[in-house]
């Protein structure tokens, strides 16, 4: 069992099966990480593209994508994920005609918390003033957030039809769709923002555009691989399944697919909205005039360094959805022990991976910090706090793995309560005291963090060690489901 802690793997795998394992991982892993740094990279063309205008839109931009991902995107890709644990789930077990009624389901499920979305955001130039920002900038922000709402349509198709496809273990087509529309994308940001003369309108209309494209894309891919087959089989989930079933799929059982896709949600928003409510609070740091550092450079510390944690998550969050898809699918198949060496060789890859990319990062802080910012002050604060950012981000993403197992054993409720009191109840306090009361600025704020990461990771391996896999492959992730040729009103009861 502790061997099985320290590595990862259970107790007695086999080499040549842990081979075989690491090997389907990878097929997996591997074009997530592309298909997720791609989509982070239409964030970041349009926040380069807006720095081109004035200090007033990259101003205006940057808050209400902060608003926009905190508010919007975060509750969407935490309903979306629960994809993984029931799609991923159905395709192992060969419920194949349970796959579309579970897309359709998200769809409209993320389509409803859209509309509600967007009634929030009604109200948000009153709530930014009220949070002390400036009224100006508030007033522009909350105009540029509404040109964006169509985009959170859009993402909200993409985010579901995204999530399918990784549950039935197909991600190169969705990853060369996504480079192909991320390769097109700064041609169409030049164009609206500066070709047009749009400005930060011609931004806004970009970003949809973009995301529409990626939309479509995807979308279409679930249609081509529903008429191709799926697996080897080449199994038609839409075979045997009549447009009235399908449409009862969608439109019923609700709370059941809640059940997962609400703690995810909570999972999400917890952890995001805490490194967002970070970064105001080193906006309250005090000046230190002995050292020449000013109250902005603190922010900008911050920044770069979240940023770097971002980007390093990004790659690592691969193998959480790796997790999650490879244990979804196994415990479908009734493999407990296959479900097992998956998540072992996933928090094994994960472990190596996360330790290369700190101690590179850390030995080489100096050169990096000097891609962000020209700045002497900001280098060296930053340089200097680089070792706490990498060992709260060791911790974040190697959590991030045990979440996507649990994900995968449709346990979100549990990752929801262990990431919500160890973000909440012990971080942001600890964050509070140390940085701003007990007088260690940075390093406090990135302190608590530390420590929460930590107890969070000592929760998660403490629930992974008591796993029944046994337990998890009889469970039944799909009550009240229809099944293929059942009338709607006997699935309901």
């Amino acid at each position: 069992r502790w061997a099985a802690a320290a590595t990862g793997l259970p107790a007695g795998a086999r080499a040549e099966e842990t081979r075989a394992e690491l090997g389907r991982v990878g097929r997996l892993a591997g074009p997530l990480v592309l298909q997720n740094v791609l989509g982070y990279g239409l964030t970041f063309l349009n926040v380069i593209f807006c720095g081109r205008l004035s200090r007033r839109d990259l101003a205006t931009v940057l808050l209400a994508n902060s608003v926009y991902n905190v508010t919007g995107l975060s509750l969407l890709i935490g309903l979306a994920s629960a994809l993984e644990t029931y799609c991923g789930n159905a395709y192992g077990g060969g419920q194949y005609g349970l796959l579309n009624g579970y897309l359709l389901r998200a769809v409209m499920i993320n389509l409803l918390a859209c509309i509600l979305v967007l009634l929030v955001w009604t109200q948000m130039e009153g709530v930014l003033v009220a949070l002390g920002m400036d009224a100006e900038l508030a007033a522009a922000a909350s105009a540029y957030l509404w040109r964006l709402s169509p985009g959170l349509f859009f993402a909200c198709f993409y985010e579901c039809s995204k999530r399918y496809m990784q549950s039935i273990s197909v991600v190169v087509a969705p990853m060369l769709a996504a480079a192909a529309v991320v390769l097109c994308s700064p041609l169409v940001f030049w164009w609206c923002i500066f070709r047009s003369g749009w400005g930060l309108a011609g931004a806004a209309f970009a970003v949809n555009l973009c995301t529409a494209m990626l939309a479509v894309a995807v979308m279409s891919l679930v249609v081509w691989t529903n008429l191709q087959g799926i697996g080897e089989s080449k199994a038609k989930p839409w075979e045997g399944v009549s447009t009235r079933e399908m449409l009862s799929q969608a439109f019923s059982n609700w709370r059941h697919f809640l059940d997962v896709g609400v703690p995810a949600t909570i999972q999400t928003c917890a952890e995001w909205w805490v490194w967002e409510i970070v970064i105001v609070m080193s906006s309250l740091l005090p000046p230190d005039p002995d050292r020449g550092i000013e109250a902005d450079t603190y922010v900008s510390v911050m920044g770069i360094l979240l940023q770097l944690a971002s980007m390093t998550y990004m790659v690592l969050m691969a193998l959480q959805q790796a997790a999650a898809t490879r244990v979804a699918v196994e415990l479908g198949r009734k493999r407990p022990a296959q479900a097992q060496l998956a998540a072992g060789v996933c928090l094994l890859v994960g472990r190596v991976f996360i330790t290369v990319i700190c101690v590179a990062l850390v030995a080489s802080r100096s050169l990096v910090m000097a891609l962000f910012t020209d700045k002497e002050g900001v280098q060296q604060l930053a340089s200097a706090a680089m070792p706490w950012m990498a060992w709260s981000s060791w911790n974040d993403c190697v959590n991030g793995i045990y979440n996507g197992v649990l994900r995968g054993c449709g346990r979100q409720w549990l990752a929801a309560v262990i990431n919500t009191l160890g973000n909440w109840g012990i971080g942001l306090p600890l964050s509070t005291f140390l940085g701003l009361r007990a007088g260690y600025r940075v390093r406090g704020l990135w302190g608590g963090l530390i420590v929460a990461m930590a107890a969070v990771n000592v929760f998660y391996l403490w629930q992974f060690l008591r796993l029944d896999w046994d337990k998890e492959a009889q469970r039944d992730l799909h009550p009240g489901e229809l099944r293929a040729g059942e009338e709607p009103d006997a699935a309901l009861g």
